[in-house]
């Protein structure tokens, strides 16, 4: 399958192109992409990410994540979320009604 163009399955995961998994990251039960970069040693877990950045030993669990920016060794925990986090920070979101949600991204 041609991964430039196409989604394609990783792990447990759905990839959608243009996207970058490293490959010593893990990725489990989520959709990456479009538009998103998952570095070395990150864990994402139950969570949609989409035109995001998760940095190194990140930690992403059951998120929603959109224009996000999450640094080095920061988790993030929640649900749908538009939010820069810095290294070594950790940050629980709540979650938000269907009115709050931005259908930009659909």
């Amino acid at each position: 399958m041609d991964k430039t163009t196409k989604p394609y399955q990783y792990q447990s995961s759905l990839i959608i192109p243009p996207s970058y998994v490293s490959p010593e990251a893990f990725v489990e039960n989520s959709v990456i992409g479009p538009y998103a970069s998952i570095s070395e040693d990150a864990e994402v877990r139950d969570s949609i990410i989409k035109n995001s950045i998760i940095g190194p030993n990140a930690t992403v669990n059951s998120s929603m994540l959109f224009g996000a920016l999450v640094g080095e060794r920061a988790t993030v925990e929640g649900s749908y979320s538009s939010i820069n986090v810095g290294d070594d920070s950790i940050a629980r979101t709540g979650g938000v009604s269907s009115t709050e949600i931005d259908e930009t991204f659909k």
